[in-house]
């Protein structure tokens, strides 16, 4: 018989669809955020904020510039190879457990955002959760912005 690992998920939606980011890759959760507009960035690109001395840019998975919070944003603080970046969240996150019983083997209907890449795709609760690869994402987005 063999013993299942659970793996520690935070789950967080955005347009209808669902995202995780491995709990190992995530440094803090930080709310009540002020961001900085940068100018002259892709659309996807928030802004910054200044955490522990540094200044971390943030990203979002959807929606539109013009839906951005005033001043009270929340930003999921990620390990991204070298540097930290956030994640902006839309709602509230939660924990998820998941185990190898619960990775997709199709992952057709994954809704995987452009410039994001996916570690794999879990069900859960009827839900179909993308679990999202930092390091890899964080190459792809720095193609079009400096994070």
């Amino acid at each position: 018989m063999e013993i299942e690992t659970a793996r520690e998920l935070l789950c967080f939606s955005s347009d209808g669809a669902y995202y995780a980011v491995d709990f190992l890759d995530i440094v803090e959760i930080c709310i009540h955020i002020r961001l900085q507009f940068v100018p002259r960035q892709p659309e996807h690109f928030c802004g910054v904020f200044y955490y522990k001395g540094m200044i971390v840019p943030v990203v979002r998975l959807g929606g539109r510039r013009e839906e951005m919070p005033d001043g009270n944003a929340t930003v999921l603080v990620v390990k991204g190879k070298p540097d930290l970046f956030g994640i902006l969240l839309p709602g509230s996150p939660w924990m998820e457990s998941v185990e190898e019983k619960h990775l997709a083997k199709d992952h057709s209907g994954a809704v995987i955002p452009e410039r994001w890449a996916a570690k794999g795709i879990y069900w859960k609760h009827d839900r179909m959760i993308c679990l999202l690869d930092i390091d890899r994402s964080k190459e792809m987005l720095s193609a079009d912005v400096r994070i």
